[in-house]
């Protein structure tokens, strides 16, 4: 018998016969534990590929392919297995602003809003614009990709009209309603003063 058996071989040991315990039947069955016991070991390696947080690095596409999550050229692995570690979360909330906000989150993005324009023009009820402040630079996707990135998760009905980048320094006017100013529907809030237009 082997210096460490495993479960299958001690087990068919324990439950053998008297008769087959001897040195014939003692190999027999030592024989076809370790089979079982390879076969074990093989399952236990396949469910730990098929997990994204214990599956090797060349198996992480296969589960992004089944997922839906396509890989960006450039993305770097850890950033890949964290978007397919995160699908099921973002499609629980597909169709939302925050399955948007999640995908930008995803790919480096801390600050992230999405302004629905219904709330600024009502005949806009069905487009949305993305403001990004830092992060990493949209240079590395193309157009393409970001617009795909954002159908995958976006609401069937919406559409993306623009998205604003601000890799630095203070943006000011981002176009967000101040909801405590009743006097003037039209007024604006900029950070510490309102602007009525």
């Amino acid at each position: 018998m082997p210096d460490n058996p495993g479960p299958y071989s001690r087990y068919a040991l324990d439950l053998a016969p008297p008769w087959l315990r001897a040195k014939r039947g003692a190999k027999w069955l030592e024989a076809h534990g370790e089979t079982l016991d390879a076969l074990v070991g093989r399952l236990v390696d396949a469910t730990a590929a098929h997990l994204v947080d214990t599956a090797p690095d060349d198996a992480i596409p296969t589960l992004g392919r089944e997922r839906g999550i396509t890989r960006i050229p450039g993305e770097v692995d850890w950033a890949y297995r964290e978007r397919v570690r995160a699908a099921w979360s973002i499609w629980q909330w597909g169709g939302t602003k925050r399955a948007v906000e999640e995908v930008f989150r995803l790919l480096g993005y801390e600050q992230v809003v999405v302004t629905e324009l219904w709330t600024r023009d009502r005949l806009r009820w069905a487009e949305f614009e993305v403001l990004l402040v830092a992060g990493p630079p949209l240079g590395n996707l193309s157009r393409e990709q970001v617009i795909a990135l954002v159908n995958d998760v976006k609401a069937a009905h919406s559409r993306l009209v623009r998205i604003t980048h601000v890799v630095g320094g203070f943006f000011w006017d981002n176009g967000t309603l101040w909801d405590s100013y009743p006097q003037d529907p039209d007024a604006w809030w900029d950070g510490d003063v309102v602007w009525v237009a």
